[in-house]
């Protein structure tokens, strides 16, 4: 693809033809399926969207059709379709048994453009928030606020969290040095807030896969980040491209690596908990 590019020095105008990489358009799946267990159905919602060139947006996408199946449970309503909630929003949506979502495995299949693309997960288990608090610590400057997170790990297993504090930024942590005790650690907001104004925070269950995702991708962004918003290219999620696999002669797509979508398909239990600045 080439660009032309308009220098100005002094007087002087030139013309710089710059060769730039092509750049594959790619699907982008925001598939993070978050499961609040005290509730009998979950909505589950799903967005798709596609990166254009080199110096192109990234707009939402119509698919041809998204499924969801149960793994474990084949006869129980197999192959759920997604709906698209309006024409070109590139949001499916459907309600499911919340039970069913967290006790069984689910494979998420799309199909675009003679393309199909499949992800599996099964519910990963979080811990409630013990303990929000606002504290009186600053990072950098003062123009900041400290949130003190408190929540106690279960022993005798490894987990793994992913914290969303609903600014865009997101925080992936292991248990490795607190296995079964409480653990208390600051997040510090790059602003103040107001009397009155409320933060909210969501802890998750994630498996190593998907933590080892995370934190690959906040080591190729700087400051805050979505895990959707516009994933690094070579930060390969877990959909992959299966339109060739057919399980007889062709059971991968080792002739095909470069053909998947970015993105994420995962179902974890959150917890949320709020404070009241004061």
């Amino acid at each position: 693809m080439l660009s032309l590019a308009t220098v100005l020095w002094s007087s002087c105008q030139e013309v710089i033809t710059v060769e730039l990489p092509d750049q594959e358009p790619k699907l982008i799946v925001d598939a993070l399926v978050r499961l609040d267990t005290t509730q009998s159905t979950t909505l589950v919602s799903i967005e798709v969207r596609q990166t254009s060139d080199f110096f192109g947006t990234i707009t939402p996408v119509s698919v041809d059709q998204m499924t969801l199946s149960n793994l474990d449970n084949p006869g129980n309503n197999t192959d759920q379709v997604l709906d698209e909630t309006e024409p070109g929003s590139g949001i499916y949506q459907q309600v499911f048994s919340t039970h069913e979502l967290a006790r069984d495995r689910w494979f998420l299949q799309i199909d675009y453009l003679g393309q199909i693309y499949v992800a599996e997960s099964r519910m990963q288990y979080a811990v409630p928030i013990d303990q929000l608090t606002i504290g009186d610590g600053s990072l950098f400057n003062e123009e900041s606020t400290e949130l003190l997170v408190r929540y106690t790990d279960i022993g005798d297993r490894q987990d793994f969290y992913l914290f969303d504090y609903n600014n865009g930024d997101f925080f992936a942590s292991e248990d490795l040095f607190y296995d079964g005790q409480q653990f208390e650690f600051s997040y510090f907001y790059d602003k103040t807030f107001n009397p009155g104004d409320t933060l909210t925070v969501s802890i998750m269950g994630i498996d190593r896969d998907f933590f080892n995702y995370m934190n690959l991708l906040r080591e190729q962004s700087e400051g805050g980040f979505g895990p959707f918003a516009s994933p690094a290219v070579s930060v390969r999620g877990n959909l992959i491209n299966a339109t060739d696999i057919d399980n007889n002669n062709n059971y991968n797509n080792v002739n095909n690596p470069d053909n998947y979508a970015l993105g994420y398909f995962a179902l974890v239990q959150e917890y949320r908990k709020s404070v009241v600045v004061e």
